[in-house]
């Protein structure tokens, strides 16, 4: 990682007071101090897993991720590449192996309409948004270090892929349940420690949900809106005493292309924790 830029963030104060106040004379006095600090190298590290470090040669906002190397055959959990090729459960920055996996920054975003008329009375107009080119984390598999999921809540389907015995490893990239009695006694050589350190920076958790597996392609092609409208001839309306009617059907977040990788969730909502839901409007306009 020599090529990243680790520029010093610095802090800048002005303060102000009066030394003479008098009713003829006011004499103010202003004092300014500064002062930069360097990130730590596991600041570093994390900085670079949020997308917030700028290295040679990647786009600007890209992400790093811990490289994934499959299921363990003997529990189910995730394991992790070090920077020297050994796969372990956790460890620490220093040791594990981080990957670019894009930028969070998509390169085009946008949107465009359309209207089809027919007759004069009937019209459909399709609204649609885009974006291409960024990438985005799914939602954390694991929402707490202690266990697999809340048993107050519902759980995510793809739970019933998740590792139950030796060989699903070859089927399946959803580790076991998470169990604190095995999570916490792994051997040393599963870990990726560093400089005799006895503890990981990273729990296994944490290094699955910002592994590279658990990055998707935030692109999409949205139907944002669809308006079917219909205005009523003249003459059905003239005996009624009515100038104008118009009947019109909206509909909002019908469908999105996307990734196969976000199933039932949205690239574009916060967290992607909860898709837009379509929703539907039916109005009369009326003129006498």
């Amino acid at each position: 990682n020599d090529d990243l830029k680790r520029d010093p963030f610095g802090v800048f104060m002005s303060f102000t007071t009066a030394l003479l106040k008098t009713v003829e004379f006011i004499t103010p006095f202003t004092t300014l101090s500064s002062w930069s600090a360097k990130l730590t190298d596991k600041e570093m590290f994390q900085n670079m897993v949020a997308g917030n470090v700028a290295t040679l040669g990647q786009p600007l906002g890209t992400i790093y991720s811990f490289k994934f190397a499959g299921l363990s055959a003997e529990n189910g959990y995730p394991l992790f590449y070090t920077t020297d090729g050994r796969k372990v459960h956790e460890g620490e920055y220093e040791e594990m192996e981080l990957v670019p996996s894009g930028s969070i920054y998509p390169d085009l975003t946008g949107g465009f309409d359309t209207r089809i008329t027919y007759k004069k009375n009937l019209s459909l107009s399709l609204g649609f948004s885009y974006q291409v080119g960024g990438v985005k984390r799914l939602p954390s598999l694991y929402g707490n270090l202690n266990y697999a999921f809340d048993p107050t809540r519902n759980a995510p389907s793809f739970f019933n892929n998740r590792w139950r015995q030796p060989g699903d490893e070859a089927v399946t990239d959803i580790p076991a349940l998470y169990d604190t009695t095995i999570a916490n006694n792994f051997p040393t050589e599963l870990m990726g420690l560093y400089d005799d350190n006895t503890w990981a920076d990273v729990r296994m958790v944490s290094m699955y949900d910002h592994s590279d597996l658990r990055v998707a392609k935030s692109d999409f092609l949205r139907l944002r809106n669809v308006t079917l409208s219909y205005r009523l001839p003249h003459e059905w309306l003239r005996p009624l005493h009515i100038r104008e009617l118009t009947l019109r059907l909206q509909g909002s977040n019908l469908f999105t292309l996307k990734s196969s990788k976000w199933e039932g969730l949205d690239p574009e909502t916060a967290y992607a924790n909860m898709p837009l839901m379509p929703s539907f409007n039916l109005g009369i306009n009326v003129m006498f």
